[in-house]
């Protein structure tokens, strides 16, 4: 396959300022058209790409620019019905985090990719970050990965609440990680509580125990004071921390772009993303280019990409076992998600 066609669905603020600007730097994506309800927001990005391929209706815009692979760049309450759609005309699918609110709405994404014989991604920027993939670089010279630790914490936030719980909603970010290191979950031992009156204030922990041998950490707090995210990896004789606090870019979005490395008997590194990536744009720093760039390659060489639908599948569950452990009392509905899904 020569250029990738791509179509997005979506061009809301995230989009623009991540996913955009990556397939901009992609010299192998061609970005053919774009479709969103909002007539000023589709236009002032499509002029911003030089795109002249503008809709309104998606099932319009695939059959009419027949693109080679689409973009579904939106919260999932609306993504849920439109990605299967998409999938079921064989055309591979990338969708943000998380695939889903609930279980079965991942798992349903991945029977419509296996029905139609194509595939679909989930863009787990943690996975793909910079800092993230030299860090594992590093460690693997000096052996095999032992433990892996996520941490994710927040204040009340009722919007994840609305969501179905923070857990799928923001938690998932480093749940991903750990799975994409340490693989396949034999088990997972869960210890939660509840430490106040409102819906978004739960204290999450567990433990993992992966097939690959691999012990796993989740640690989160949603009665916190700040957003916070870490993850670190483990081998004999060396460590990574791979840190999330940039704020580069304000409150909004952090991600990892920053690492602590440590080698037994040798001096602290420090990791950068920016510096890894050599550019100072955030899409670069952070990895959304990194995580587009597998994706087109993967639909160029025809084969799923490392987070696949799958994939999601897997890390839903993981969430969704330590989700119905929560007692809820938040919110039964939300402006961004929607209604809760019990």
């Amino acid at each position: 396959m020569a250029d990738v066609r791509v179509a997005v669905i979506g061009a809301g603020r995230f989009a623009n300022m991540m996913h955009y600007p990556s397939l901009a730097d992609i010299p192998d994506a061609d970005l053919v058209a774009i479709c969103d309800l909002d007539s000023e927001r589709l236009n002032e990005t499509a002029d911003k790409y030089e795109v002249t391929g503008r809709y309104s209706n998606y099932q319009e815009m695939i059959v009419e620019k027949d693109p080679d692979a689409v973009y579904v760049i939106m919260p999932p309450s609306p993504m849920v019905p439109i990605a299967p759609d998409v999938l079921a005309t064989g055309r591979p699918v990338l969708v943000e985090k998380p695939p889903g609110m609930k279980l079965a709405e991942s798992q349903a994404l991945a029977e419509a990719a296996r029905k139609a014989g194509t595939f679909g991604m989930v863009a787990f920027n943690r996975c793909y970050s910079p800092v993230t993939t030299e860090a594992r670089r590093r460690l693997a010279q000096i052996g095999d990965v032992n433990l892996v630790v996520g941490e994710f914490h927040k204040p009340p936030h009722p919007t994840a609440l609305g969501a179905g719980s923070h857990v799928v909603a923001d938690v998932i970010h480093v749940m991903a990680l750990l799975h994409h290191v340490g693989g396949v979950p034999r088990s997972i031992k869960i210890n939660n509580r509840r430490i106040g009156d409102e819906g978004a204030v739960d204290l999450v922990t567990a433990l993992f125990d992966f097939e690959s041998g691999i012990a796993g950490v989740l640690i989160s707090d949603f009665a916190s004071a700040s957003r916070y995210e870490r993850f670190e990896i483990h081998t004999v004789g060396g460590a990574a921390y791979v840190l999330a606090p940039d704020t580069r870019l304000g409150a909004y979005p952090r991600a990892a772009a920053k690492a602590e490395l440590y080698f037994e008997g040798k001096e602290l590194e420090m990791l950068d993303g920016f510096e890894l990536a050599g550019f100072s744009e955030p899409h670069r720093g952070f990895g959304y280019f990194d995580e587009s760039r597998h994706f087109i390659e993967s639909v160029k060489a025809g084969r799923s990409p490392d987070t696949d639908l799958e994939f999601g599948v897997a890390v839903m569950e993981s969430a969704t076992q330590i989700d119905e452990s929560l007692p809820f009392s938040g919110p039964e509905t939300d402006a961004r998600y929607g209604p809760r899904r019990h």
